[in-house]
């Protein structure tokens, strides 16, 4: 298996936390005082994300900022494992 970047860690994260969390792409960016669509671009990596955003995030989903990048999750973190959660091919969830 090929080793994720941070940047990938985090994003697969991001879209694990917030859907088993019950938060569509809109309720998120809502609390994170950001449009959906900029939300939207930081789950996808068109957007770097920053220690702020980071921070932020993490504490939505009562994580610390460091477990956004654990890997150990990865396997059941990929789109297809959280599709399946879901029952959708969807990523505006």
């Amino acid at each position: 298996m090929m080793k994720l970047t941070s940047s990938e860690l985090i994003r697969i994260n991001m879209r694990y936390y917030r859907v088993i969390n019950g938060f569509t792409q809109e309720q998120l960016a809502e609390k994170l005082n950001m449009t959906e669509k900029h939300y939207c671009h930081l789950e996808n990596g068109k957007y770097n994300m920053t220690l702020e955003n980071l921070d932020m995030i993490s504490s939505i989903f009562k994580k610390e900022p460091w477990e956004l990048l654990k890997e150990n999750h990865s396997e059941d973190n990929i789109p297809s494992k959280v599709d399946k959660y879901t029952g959708k091919r969807n990523t505006r969830l």
